[in-house]
Formats: structure tokens, sequence, C-alpha cells
């Protein structure tokens, strides 16, 4: 715009794309040079984030492949020992919200298609790989969030995974599984106890801080009554979307009626007519499932799926105390216990001081 304003016209189409281009080619070397994300990066990819939501969601993804692509460029001529791998592009932020959360369903309605009653009300395989998979992306979410340590890099990456669960939740996935574990691991106290990064994605987000407080929190507590939400709305399409709902609350059914079986026969009766009930929802939402959907408008890459297969395994009881603790060091060197005491108390300090 400066460039033109001596002619009194602004920047011809020719020439604001030769200047993009530029912009983005001196980026890439910063990222290239530079350990970490330059403030620089960091606000070109927050403008980027901004622009995906609004209604050209087409340029932001162009503007991130250009960026990728002047940084393979670059780093393809330089040697090998100077050129550190840019954080930039792991899957989470190369890839949109909608982009993850189709593979998200991906990979667990593969699961859900292989449920069979025998898996619900017995311990099988297929049960166990189901239930895990909802803690494993759980861990995923709360340890990519605690690994940035530069508040506005952890901000987007909170930001993403909001954007990611409003994908899940919607007609085209009605993924509730991994909705379901995107929102338990926003939640985790390694995550939830972060004040100022909590505050920070109010400020600087305020439409994606209000869809979390609002209507995905709201779902999120719902417990059973989201299977009600999900057969009504998979009723009222005239070609159903692939839905694979949280079975977490129907399968701790199940087994406290195995226990109360042998310890109280009025609660077994109870318990029986809640898992018979239950038992029935599944198996309508089993006969409602296609089988098979297209999944190439979505582009499933083999560099997503294999990253989003490989999300933390704390089946073992052991592994889950040491990631569990991983977390919590990760956490405290995001924001010390304190932190939030101490700014709180200086900007109070700072209040009455200009009074």
């Amino acid at each position: 715009a400066g460039a033109g304003a001596g002619s009194g016209r602004g920047l011809g189409r020719r020439d604001a794309a030769y200047w993009t281009a530029r912009g983005i080619d001196c980026m890439a070397e910063l990222i290239v040079r530079c350990e970490g994300l330059p403030p620089m990066i960091e606000q070109y990819l927050s403008f980027v984030d901004t622009i995906s939501l609004g209604c050209i969601p087409q340029a932001a993804e162009g503007l991130r492949n250009a960026l990728r692509a002047a940084v393979e460029k670059i780093a393809s001529r330089a040697p090998p020992a100077a050129v550190s791998v840019p954080k930039l592009f792991k899957p989470l932020l190369q890839f949109d919200a909608e982009t993850i959360a189709a593979h998200l369903t991906y990979i667990d309605f593969e699961l859900f298609k292989m449920l069979t009653l025998r898996d619900i009300l017995s311990d099988t395989p297929v049960r166990s790989a189901y239930i895990q998979r909802v803690n494993s992306v759980a861990n995923w979410v709360s340890k990519e969030i605690v690994s940035e340590k530069n508040l506005n890099a952890r901000v987007r990456v909170y930001v993403k995974f909001i954007e990611i669960a409003n994908f899940l939740q919607q007609k085209q996935f009605m993924n509730f599984n991994s909705f379901v574990a995107v929102m338990l691991g926003i939640t985790y106290s390694s995550v939830s106890r972060l004040k100022r990064t909590l505050a920070a994605v109010q400020q600087q987000r305020p439409a994606a801080h209000a869809l979390l407080a609002g209507d995905l929190t709201t779902l999120f507590q719902l417990g059973n009554g989201i299977y009600n939400n999900i057969v009504n709305r998979m009723s009222e399409f005239p070609t159903p979307s692939p839905c694979v709902p949280y079975l977490g609350s129907y399968l701790s059914s199940i087994d406290r009626l195995k226990v109360a079986k042998a310890d109280d026969s009025n609660a077994a009766r109870t318990l029986v007519e809640v898992a018979t009930n239950q038992l029935r929802a599944i198996k309508k939402l089993l006969a409602m499932q296609k089988g098979a959907y297209d999944w190439s408008a979505y582009a499933i890459t083999g560099e997503l799926d294999a990253y989003l297969r490989a999300v933390p395994d704390v089946s073992k009881k052991a592994a889950l105390l040491a990631f569990q603790e991983e977390l919590d060091r990760l956490s405290l060197a995001c924001e010390p216990r304190g932190a939030a005491a101490v700014v709180a108390g200086a900007s109070e300090a700072g209040a009455q001081s200009q009074a």
C-alpha cells in the first residue's frame, strides 16, 4: 500500500502477488535459520488462523502451503547440519481443523464398525482398543498444549483443539468419541491450571473462547444425553454421516451391572433395565451406519493418519503414571505455581497506585 501511495493508487494484483511471495520467502529464511519461531512468524500464523475461520478459508490454506513450500525449498539448498526441523510444520499446525477432525473420525469409525454386542458386554480386545483410543487422544491433546513454552504458540494450539472439537460434533462427522477425548484433554488439570493461557485465549480469540464455554461445554456435560442427540440428528439426515458415539458411560454401567448382580438384587434389576436401554440405542446406531463412506473429500493422507494413530499409549499403569508426571512437569514449566497470583497481585497493586 505504501509503495502505491505516491501515485495515488494501491498495488495492482501482479505487484501484490510479487510482494506476498517475497514476504513469504523472507519468513521461510527466518524459519530455517532461527531456533523456534520468530515473533513475525507468530503474527503471520495468527493472521492465517483468523482468516481460516472467516469467509476465505481457501486463502488461508494457500498461505500455509506457500510458506511450507518456501521452507522446503530453502532447506533443500542448505547444509543438513544447518537446518533444524521447524516446529511450525508438525501436523497439528500444518493441517486445518476440519482435516484433522476427518482423520480422527476415519480412525475411530474403523473401531466402531468392528464393535459387536459381545464386545460391548465382555472384556474383548476390540472393546479395550475403543476405550483406550479416548484416553490416548485426550493425553495427546494435553501434551500438545503444555509442550508449547511460548504463550502465543500455546494459545494457537489450544484454539486449534477448540476448532477440532467443534468440527467433530457437527453433522458431517458426529464423532462424539474423539469429541469427548479432545474436551477431556482440554479439561485435564495439567491444562486447566494454565490461567495465563486461558486468559490469553479469551483475550486474543474471544469467539473461540465463547464457543468452548458455550455450546461445546454444554454438549460435553450432557453425559448419556449425547446418545439421544446423536440418534435424533442421524434420523434427520437423508444420508447419515459417519457417527461414532462415546461409549464410556454405557460401558461403565455394564461393568457396574456385573458387580451389582452379586451384591444387590434391586440394584441389579435397575442396572439391567439401564443396560438394556443402552444396548438398544447402540444397536440402533450400528444399524443406521452405512458401513462405508467417501473420505476422498477430506484428503486422507498417510502422514497425518500415521501421526494420529501414534498418539500416546498409556494403557499400562506404570506408563500412565510416568506420562502424568511428564504432563505436570511441562505444565509447571509453562506456568510455575504462584505465577498467576503474582501477575494478579502486580495488576492490583498497579491499579491502586494509579488510583
